[in-house]
């Protein structure tokens, strides 16, 4: 039996001798149905298709197989591959290696062109098969245009990886571009593939719980996209993760809305969900909702430069010189500090894919990294490797109050000290204690008008948030897109499930490396309230 190899050759040499001297197919061509079935020879990637009936039976008995052509042309140099005859009726066409061969064999994995029998009219009048053609094709609707784009993505990472066949067999399959993503990162686990890492867009969205069980279970079939995005995160991140990495947007999601209205028990954010799960009260983002700048994707230390003093300008008499100036820059810096949490939940709830149990796990974690951020934004010691917050800032304007709730005159005298250091307070924020809040909520402007300092959850027009995080007594005011939160990378989550076993939990611990430091003391103002 004649091996593939020289069946081949043999097409070659044949269709150059015979056909070089007609320079077009005299017969009709006759469409092939699309599709085909990937296969593999000699080591390469191959296609099986199926031909005509009427094909078929024009085949000439001497022939083993055809050339294929480039849009009809008979040109040796528009030959782009060969379709070797099968006995059952059937073709393995393979396309050859030159550029011309890859761009026509991308073309048709991905069914922007169709192949056709080409046929030349011999002198008995007869139409005989003789060779393919490779012609472009229209596309005939919208949605068969978004499928071939996957199709030519998928090709195009086949290629780009070294899993042609794979690549091939997926199309063929009809397989979705997630689904090859998914099957090409089990068969290329030493890297990420090329692309993005987080999606804010469409309709592909992370699931934190589906990264979780497949942590856990160890099969990633039905979270490639989560896995792809934990290994993009990866290779962002400082230093050595021990879990796998999600982007911060993945945990800390949205700034949450802050409760700035009622009583102080509106400080306390709930979320209650009460037809399936009663959530523990938590204290809600304070510094983030005040408006914090927050500086994502981190890789190493930054030091940001800043201007101490100004220069000064001088009204002079004619001829008179200034008195030079000089500008004082100074810098402040944020370094890797790294936050944790750890907690952990039953095996049966995280192996669940109910996108409610994947909320409650995500708001969880959230919940721990963001308090901690708070409170080291608003009272961070700077020692015991915590950040040094609003409070413990040197440089901040001060107040103490007259009593336990601050009166509306006191609240001008915070206002006026830092718009006193030249720092607009239209967007400043107050941050209240609930007890705090409550007080000063209740407490009249004044003996007539029957106003009260804090209405509409406004005080003097500035926004009031309230948070636990706060301690009792002490009020903050500020410009906070002064106060600076650094992520470095993403978040390091380490699922185990190992150390308590015995009682089915599966423990989740949650490292992020993450600082917080004041641009601006001059705008803010810690304002002491006297206790009764």
């Amino acid at each position: 039996m004649r091996s593939q190899g020289a069946t081949s050759q043999a097409i070659n040499a044949r269709f150059r001798k015979e056909y070089t001297w007609h320079r077009d197919l005299s017969g009709p061509e006759r469409a092939i149905a699309p599709g085909y079935t990937a296969a593999r020879a000699m080591g390469r990637a191959a296609y099986e298709i199926d031909l005509p009936a009427a094909t078929r039976a024009g085949i000439h008995p001497a022939d083993t197989g055809w050339p294929v052509l480039k849009d009809g042309s008979t040109a040796a140099t528009d030959q782009v591959g060969v379709c070797d005859l099968l006995p059952d009726g059937r073709g393995l066409l393979r396309f050859s290696r030159s550029e011309k061969g890859r761009a026509a064999e991308a073309a048709f994995a991905t069914k922007q062109a169709a192949l056709s029998v080409a046929t030349r009219t011999d002198a008995t009048g007869q139409d005989r098969p003789v060779a393919l053609t490779l012609r472009a094709q229209e596309q005939s609707c919208n949605n068969e245009g978004a499928q071939n784009m996957e199709a030519q993505e998928i090709a195009r990472l086949g290629t780009k990886y070294g899993q042609e066949a794979m690549a091939n067999q997926a199309i063929a399959e009809g397989q979705t571009l997630e689904a090859f993503r998914s099957q090409l990162l089990d068969a290329n686990s030493t890297g990420p593939l090329d692309a993005p890492a987080i999606h804010n867009a469409g309709t592909r969205q992370f699931s934190l719980g589906s990264a979780i069980r497949a942590e856990i279970t160890g099969d990633w079939s039905q979270a490639g996209f989560e896995r792809e995005t934990t290994q993009e995160a990866r290779a962002s991140y400082p230093g050595t993760a021990r879990g796998m990495v999600v982007p911060p947007s993945v945990v800390l999601g949205q700034r949450a809305s802050m409760t700035s209205t009622g009583a102080a028990a509106g400080a306390i954010e709930t979320n209650l969900q009460p037809s399936m799960y009663i959530d523990q009260l938590r204290a809600a983002s304070s510094v983030m909702a005040a408006g914090a700048t927050v500086m994502a994707g981190l890789d190493r230390g930054v030091v940001i430069p800043k201007k101490a003093t100004d220069a000064t300008a001088y009204w002079l008499a004619e001829g008179a010189a200034p008195t030079e100036s000089a500008i004082d820059v100074d810098s402040i810096s944020l370094s890797l500090k790294r936050v944790s949490g750890t907690q952990s939940f039953t095996r049966e709830a995280l192996l669940q894919s109910q996108p409610a149990i994947d909320e409650i796990v995500r708001r969880s974690i959230t919940t721990q990294l963001m308090q901690a951020i708070d409170l080291a934004g608003l009272e961070g010691t700077g020692t015991n490797n915590q950040p040094t917050g609003v409070a413990n800032t040197s440089g901040v304007n001060t107040l103490t109050a007259a009593g336990a709730a601050l009166t509306r005159a006191e609240a001008l005298d915070a206002l006026a000290s830092i718009e006193g250091d030249n720092i607009p307070t239209d967007n400043a924020v107050w941050i209240f204690h609930p007890t705090d809040y409550a007080r000063t909520a209740n407490a009249t402007q004044d003996a007539g008008s029957g106003r009260f300092v804090i209405e509409n959850g406004e005080l003097n027009g500035r926004r009031v948030i309230q948070t636990t995080k706060a301690t009792q007594g002490t009020a903050y005011l500020g410009v906070w897109e002064n106060l600076l939160i650094g992520q470095f990378g993403g978040v390091d989550l380490i699922v185990d499930p190992y150390s308590e076993a015995k009682a089915a939990k599966v423990g989740i611990t949650a490292h992020m490396m993450a600082d917080v430091a004041v641009r601006h003391a001059e705008a803010f103002n810690v304002i002491t309230l006297t206790q009764a």
